[in-house]
C-alpha cells in the first residue's frame, strides 16, 4: 500500500468502493483478492463490497492512474470493468491536498492487451473541495448486435 501520496479510504457516490493506493502498475496487476483474510476482517460489514486499487504509476505516459477492481463477488481471473467507481474515484481525487477549486482531467488504465485494455477519462468540476459535475467517457467497440422481435 502506498501511503506516501494518497491514503485509503470509503467513498460512496451512489455506490460505496474501498480505494485503496499502491506502489506500482505491477502491485496492482499482482494484487489477489482473498476470501479468508475478506471473511476475518471487518470489511464484509463495510457498505463497500468492492475495492478499487490502483497506482499514479503507470507504463502508459498517456494515462495519470491504473487500476483494478477487486472483491468477494468478482473471480480470480477476471479484470472487470472499472467505470462503476469512476465517480468514487473522482470524489476521493478530490479530496486530495493539492486539487483546488477549477476543473480537472484525468486518465485511467486497466487491464492489458491480454485482458482488454481500455483507458477511461474523467473530468471533474470541484467547487469548494468536492466534485460537482463529473464526466466519465472513453472509446468503445461493437462487441455484438442483436434485434429483438416481440410477437
Amino acid at each position: 500500500i502506498d501511503s506516501r501520496t494518497f491514503h485509503s479510504r470509503l467513498v460512496s457516490v451512489d455506490l460505496p468502493y474501498l480505494i485503496v493506493p499502491l506502489t506500482s502498475q505491477q502491485a496492482v496487476r499482482k494484487a489477489r483478492f482473498s476470501l479468508d483474510a475478506w471473511s476475518q476482517s471487518s470489511a464484509p460489514a463495510m457498505a463497500a463490497q468492492e475495492i478499487f486499487i490502483f497506482s499514479g504509476r503507470t507504463s502508459n505516459p498517456d494515462t495519470d492512474f491504473h487500476g483494478r477492481l477487486l472483491g468477494p463477488n468478482i473471480g480470480a481471473l477476471e479484470d472487470p470493468p472499472i467505470g462503476s467507481a469512476m465517480p468514487c474515484f473522482a470524489g476521493y481525487l478530490g479530496d486530495h491536498e493539492h486539487i483546488r477549486e477549477g476543473t480537472y482531467t484525468f486518465a485511467i488504465d486497466r487491464g492489458t492487451p491480454e485482458t482488454r485494455r481500455s483507458l477511461l477519462n474523467i473530468e471533474v468540476d470541484y467547487h469548494t473541495g468536492k466534485p460537482s459535475t463529473i464526466r466519465v467517457g472513453g472509446e468503445v467497440v461493437l462487441v455484438s448486435k442483436n434485434t429483438l422481435i416481440l410477437a
